[in-house]
């Protein structure tokens, strides 16, 4: 008879009394019982119960002949009151443990309990239009609390996309990487106005604070200042003298400027060169009435920067960009913003040295400004220095660690340095933080079609080819959007397409880019097209 092998056959079959992982959880197990004193317990009720039955039997027993079941009763008290014991001891020992490491957690992460995002507040006034209001009032909290040093804010651009929204605040809060939300409404009736702010701790889902403001309209500005106040005090947030200072400051006397300034303001958001030039008129009236709003200039200098980027591209415009600013500054010596609008425009004029010292001037007035960062990454890719632009970008990603744009300029730069592998570890992350933000909002069309380039690149070509279709039902006519769309095109082979885009984005205002197109490497296949050539030169 043939006897089969054994498929072990050969090997020695080593024996232990005890694996490391047993050991390991056996100690564990020893060290838990010595910190929850259930050593000293059980000596303690042996050492008790000896003394007790000793005296039971020889008292009770032999002495005044008490039934000698009298001893079985009193072993099984004993037994059943250890193991009570012991059983309490553990638990209560266990939750002690579990208190002290969620303490130890709180003292790491004393910083993350100051972020905070202000989602949109909701128009309940009968008059729906006026929405801008509302809009405007928001924007004004955000720049209030994003100047007190101890807050980490996020930017009304971030949060923009959920305005008008059905959203969870858990889930927005947990995508933008803050721990708290505060929203609200606001109802405006006649010369009166209420606020309405709830501040939500996104770890819990739970109400920190919760207040309802009743005030005159012409009180807006001491109620904002409130608001801002308050939720610094329930963040235990201690604010400086010039924080105090900054708040307690009133944009204007005059509240018609203001509503002007709001209108405009809200114009410049809707987009398109008609809303951009009703948004000036806004601005220049609100500066007739209060010849000292500096906001108003401001946002004036912005509009005009628009009209050139994006509209007309007249140099005129750039003249009038830096006076503007310059009397922005004159009444604010302390606005980053206006700072920020000059060093753009000597961007525009390729004056990239004072571009860069400005900007690094912003910085030094804002160290948060991811957009100075941004821009000075670009003006170290135009001049080839690619590690001080990585450098740059690694900022912006530490300002907005929940936003996809950063990912983008990563794997641009990366690919550039002929790093491929670290380009499609960026091109990863941006998908990854995409995902995210789309899964609250699905009709974010401007993360969708920068996601849609990645996917060309990774050779997911129908979900490149779905994300476009989508974002060009979304908004066909935003110019950043066509832009991504003509870049994914490029990427998948799609000339035609892809040059057709790149007119749509040119029409839709997205101009003024040219040292970005040559160099956005989405574009390489297009580079030497003499057709692709000529739509550069109307690039401004």
């Amino acid at each position: 008879m043939r006897l089969g092998r054994h498929k072990n056959r050969g090997k020695r079959r080593e024996f232990s009394p005890l694996i490391p992982e047993k050991k390991a959880l056996l100690g564990s197990f020893f060290t838990n019982l010595r910190k929850r004193k259930i050593f000293e317990t059980l000596a303690a009720f042996i050492g008790s119960g000896w003394l007790t039955y000793e005296v039971v039997h020889w008292v009770l027993v032999e002495h005044y002949h008490f039934p000698e079941f009298l001893l079985d009763i009193t072993i099984l008290i004993f037994f059943i009151a250890l193991v009570c014991t012991v059983t309490w001891l553990w638990i209560r020992g266990g939750k002690r443990e579990e208190a002290e490491v969620n303490q130890d957690q709180q003292k790491e992460e004393p910083k993350a309990e100051k972020s905070i995002a202000v989602l949109y507040l909701e128009n309940m006034s009968p008059d729906k239009e006026s929405d801008y209001f509302c809009a405007g009032i928001t924007e004004d909290i955000i720049t209030d609390l994003s100047k007190i040093k101890e807050l980490k804010v996020v930017s009304r651009a971030d949060v923009h996309p959920f305005r008008n929204k059905e959203v969870n605040t858990r889930q927005v809060g947990e995508v933008l990487g803050v721990n708290f939300i505060l929203e609200g409404s606001v109802r405006k009736a006649g010369n009166k106005i209420r606020i309405t702010g709830q501040l939500i701790d996104v770890r819990t889902g739970f109400h920190v604070w919760a207040e309802r403001f009743d005030r005159l309209l012409e009180d807006i500005f001491d109620l904002q200042n409130e608001v801002s106040r308050k939720i610094a005090e329930a963040l235990r947030v201690s604010l400086t003298e010039s924080e105090k200072e900054w708040l307690a400051q009133k944009p204007t006397e005059d509240l018609q400027a203001y509503d002007l300034y709001l209108r405009g303001r809200e114009l410049l958001y809707r987009r398109g060169k008609k809303n951009n030039e009703l948004a000036i008129k806004m601005f220049e009236n609100a500066l007739q009435i209060d010849p000292n709003f500096a906001s108003a200039y401001a946002a004036l200098a912005e509009a005009a920067s628009y009209m050139y980027a994006w509209y007309d591209g007249d140099p005129k415009w750039l003249g009038k960009i830096i006076e503007l600013n310059q009397k922005a500054l004159s009444l604010e010596p302390g606005s980053a913003e206006a700072l920020f609008g000059i060093g753009m425009v000597y961007f525009y004029q390729k004056r990239y040295g004072e571009a860069k010292r400005t900007l690094e001037k912003v910085i030094q007035l804002k160290p948060d400004s991811y957009d100075a960062y941004r821009w000075l990454g670009f003006i170290a890719d135009i001049r080839g220095e690619f590690q001080e632009a990585l450098g740059f970008y690694d900022e912006c990603a530490k300002i907005k660690p929940y936003s996809e744009e950063p990912w983008i300029h990563f794997y641009q730069t990366h690919a550039r340095m002929g790093n491929e592998a670290m380009a499609e570890q960026a091109r990863n992350k941006l998908l990854e933080l995409g995902e995210r933000k789309l899964a609250l909002n699905p009709d974010d069309a401007i993360t969708l079609s920068r996601m849609a380039a990645a996917f060309a690149h990774r050779g997911e070509k129908e979900k490149a080819y779905a994300a476009i279709d989508k974002v060009l039902q979304i908004d066909p006519t935003d110019g950043l959007s066509r832009y991504n769309c003509a870049c994914t095109y490029a990427v998948l082979g799609e000339r035609e397409k892809a040059l057709a885009c790149l007119r749509k984005a040119l029409e839709s205002g997205y101009k003024n880019i040219r040292e970005w197109v040559k160099s956005d490497l989405d574009l390489v296949s297009l580079h030497e097209d003499p057709d692709f050539k000529a739509l550069l030169a109307e690039f401004g």
